[in-house]
């Protein structure tokens, strides 16, 4: 929720930057299934307010991310 009132494009850089790290720190942990699980939990308890809003992007980001992780694996 760090991310709350910064613009689109900081919070998807932010988003990619801490799942970045946090992979790196547990790499035997899927960090992007547990992060997805997180904010779902989180979106639940935020219904109709703001923090809603942003946590679906975020949300996004978690999901798109894993998209093009798997297309830039395959490239190498």
């Amino acid at each position: 929720m760090s991310l709350q009132d910064e613009r689109l494009a900081q919070v998807r850089e932010g988003v990619r930057i801490y799942i970045a790290r946090y992979e790196k720190d547990f790499p035997d942990l899927d960090i992007r299934a547990l992060c997805r699980k997180r904010v779902r939990e989180e979106m639940d308890r935020c219904k109709g307010t703001s923090a809603e809003g942003h946590l679906q992007i975020v949300l996004d980001v978690l999901e798109g991310s894993e998209l093009h992780r798997d297309a830039d694996e395959d490239d190498f």
